[in-house]
């Protein structure tokens, strides 16, 4: 079965509930949606697996001498299933971050400046991560806003919109013109 094709039973099973009848097992439902979200991140997983193994091997010094058990403990790590399960869970809570920073772009109070980095960081992020396909460059988008973010409270001001309109209130309330 490939992502985004339902078996008859799953299909019987969506036509009742668009029929109204709700009677169905949460924790199976649940868990339907988590096979399916597995299957939908398995591609990406493996894609960025063999990147690390093609990597590991090509390290320069690595081929033989001391270094050729190190090397090959790394390729062997990049390929196992815990760091496919790593990578899966990174690539998911990436891209979840990538939805949650467009929406702080578009929703958020920040300034036209602040706005316009955090685009281009986003940008920047989602082409680099086109590698793995549309949620590896949501991922790579929501890395870029983090890193604008990061770089924005490191050599910002640290304070938040709402933390300097109290402040100009309260200069305001202080010289009495308010």
């Amino acid at each position: 079965m490939e992502f985004g094709q339902l078996t008859p039973e799953q299909r019987d099973r969506l036509t009742s509930m668009l029929n109204g009848n709700y009677d169905i097992n949460p924790g199976q439902l649940l868990g339907q949606g988590f096979d399916a979200l597995n299957l939908a991140l398995d591609k990406p997983a493996v894609s960025m697996q063999r990147g690390m193994q093609r990597g590991a091997a090509n390290l320069p010094g690595w081929a033989g001498g001391a270094t050729k058990d190190a090397g090959g403990y790394l390729t062997r790590f990049a390929g196992s299933r815990p760091m496919q399960i790593g990578l899966k869970v990174g690539t998911g809570l990436g891209a979840v971050g990538g939805v949650l920073g467009a929406g702080d772009i578009l929703l958020g109070n920040d300034s036209v400046a602040n706005k316009v980095m955090d685009t281009a960081a986003m940008g920047i992020g989602g082409f680099l991560g086109m590698a793995g396909g549309p949620v590896g460059a949501a991922a790579g988008a929501g890395l870029g806003k983090m890193g604008s973010d990061s770089l924005q409270w490191l050599f910002g001001d640290k304070k938040t919109a709402e933390q300097r309109q109290m402040e100009q209130a309260l200069a305001g309330l202080q010289g009495g013109r308010i």
